[in-house]
């Protein structure tokens, strides 16, 4: 009783600095809502505080089929596949709270809808009602008010849990299928890259090739010794010579490296 009165009283106090016993219908005003109540602040205020009631019982790395990841469930990635088990997880007449009487349950997605929502197609959403919220068919009912219902399953305990098995093995064949596309296009990027980097190192050693060829003819003209063994050192346009043999060696080495397709990068 002691609990009960404490619980009245900080009604009765409440309605009492309110003003509500001087005029009950002190604040009774249609424009009140969009006014004072369903502000911008207020609303974010009342996301926050929802946000803050949350109890999270466990949040670490998941781990199971002998593997285990390095970061904790929560936040979800936005990628794979993310299985919603439970009664009120695709019911929209539960979000607005079991006392809301003029809510609209178009405006509250549920929790399903809200993850397929938020991410845009690129996380495979699956759901599982799992069993009913509660085992009593008229207690079930007479828990919904206001001619609200929760969708009652007909389907037997056995046969709900079996829905959730059958997800669960879905999506792990799921998440299964999508690691092996992801390693499958890792792979094909490696050979992509590797590919390219083999007909870098073929163009380059092609051009080191052409080049040899006027590299070694300049270096022994270049030498410090006497013209007098040097072809065409001593000639009429032997320099034009020269330069002319080195271009027709160069175009001949270029046009055999072209054909065995050393110089196409």
């Amino acid at each position: 009783m002691k609990t009960l009165d404490a619980a009245c009283r900080r009604i009765l106090e409440a309605k009492y600095k309110l003003g509500l016993f001087d005029d009950p219908y002190k604040y009774c005003d249609l424009s009140r809502p969009a006014r004072d109540i369903f502000t911008r602040e207020h609303r974010d205020a009342a996301r926050r505080i929802a946000a803050e009631s949350f109890v999270l019982l466990k949040n670490e790395p998941f781990e199971g089929q002998g593997k285990k990841s390095s970061r904790p469930v929560l936040p979800l990635e936005k990628q794979g596949t993310v299985a919603v088990i439970g009664p009120l997880g695709n019911t929209r007449s539960n979000m607005p709270g079991t006392w809301s009487v003029a809510a609209r349950l178009d405006d509250y997605p549920s929790l399903y809808e809200g993850l397929k929502e938020m991410t845009a197609g690129r996380v495979n959403i699956t759901y599982a009602k799992g069993s009913n919220l509660i085992g009593d068919v008229a207690y079930e009912e007479r828990a919904t008010l206001f001619g609200r219902s929760l969708s009652r399953d007909n389907r037997t305990d056995k046969e709900l849990l079996d829905d959730v098995l059958v997800e669960n093995k879905q999506a792990i064949e799921m998440t299964q299928i999508y690691r092996d596309i992801i390693s499958g296009t890792r792979e094909l990027m490696t050979t992509i890259i590797n590919n390219r980097l083999n007909n870098a190192m073929k163009f380059l050693a092609a051009i080191t090739i052409v080049m040899a060829v006027p590299t070694v003819i300049s270096g022994v003209y270049g030498m410090n010794v006497g013209t007098k063994w040097m072809p065409f050192a001593n000639v009429p346009y032997g320099f034009e010579i020269v330069c002319g043999i080195i271009l027709v060696i160069s175009i001949v080495i270029a046009i055999i490296l072209k054909k065995k397709k050393m110089l196409k990068q």
